[in-house]
C-alpha cells in the first residue's frame, strides 16, 4: 500500500512520468551501488588487482546496471510486489540456459547449434560466467552494453506506458 500511495503522491504533487521513473532509476541504482556492488568489488581488488579484474568489474557493473533496470521496469510496469517474480523467473532461467550453453560438447546435456551457443553470449548470466572464468574481451564488452541500452529502452518504454497509460496489472499470486 505504501508504494501506491508514494507514487499517488508525487503524481499529485505534478511530476510527470519521466520523474517518476528517473527517480525510481537514481535512487536505487545508488542505492544498491553503495550497499552491494562497490564492496563486492573492493574484495575483488583485495583479492586481485590487475587489468583484468579491473575489466570484469566493469562488464559486471554492466550486466549489474542491465539487471537493476530490469528490477525495476517490471516493478514499475506490474505495480504489484508480485511482479519481482519474473526478475526471479528470469534469473533462474539465463543460469539453466547459460549453463547448459558453456557446457563442453562432450558434456552437453543437449546438442546446440552454433547459432543458439552464440544467442547465448547476449544473456547475462553468460557474460558474467564468461567473465569470471577469465574469458573477457572487447566483444563481450560490448554485447554488454548493446545488451544494455536495448534492454533499458524496452523497460522504460514498458513502465512509461504502464503509468501513462494507467495499467494496473493484478497478479493472481496472494
Amino acid at each position: 500500500h505504501y508504494t501506491n500511495r508514494t507514487a499517488h503522491y508525487e503524481i499529485v504533487d505534478g511530476a510527470n512520468v519521466h520523474k517518476l521513473i528517473w527517480y525510481r532509476i537514481i535512487v536505487y541504482t545508488s542505492l544498491l551501488t553503495v550497499m552491494y556492488f562497490i564492496p563486492l568489488s573492493l574484495i575483488m581488488l583485495i583479492y586481485s588487482h590487475n587489468l583484468k579484474t579491473i575489466m570484469a568489474i566493469a562488464l559486471f557493473y554492466i550486466v549489474f546496471l542491465r539487471m537493476t533496470m530490469f528490477v525495476i521496469g517490471i516493478s514499475m510496469t506490474i505495480k504489484t510486489g508480485e511482479g519481482i517474480v519474473l526478475a526471479y523467473v528470469r534469473i533462474i532461467l539465463e543460469n539453466i540456459v547459460s549453463m547448459l550453453g558453456l557446457a563442453s560438447n562432450e558434456d552437453a546435456v543437449i546438442s546446440m547449434s552454433d547459432t543458439v551457443v552464440a544467442i547465448f553470449g547476449w544473456l547475462p548470466a553468460t557474460e558474467c560466467t564468461l567473465a569470471a572464468n577469465g574469458f573477457l574481451s572487447g566483444g563481450l564488452v560490448v554485447k554488454a552494453l548493446i545488451g544494455f541500452i536495448i534492454e533499458f529502452a524496452i523497460m522504460y518504454a514498458l513502465a512509461y506506458t504502464s503509468h501513462k497509460r494507467k495499467w494496473y496489472v493484478r497478479t493472481t499470486i496472494g
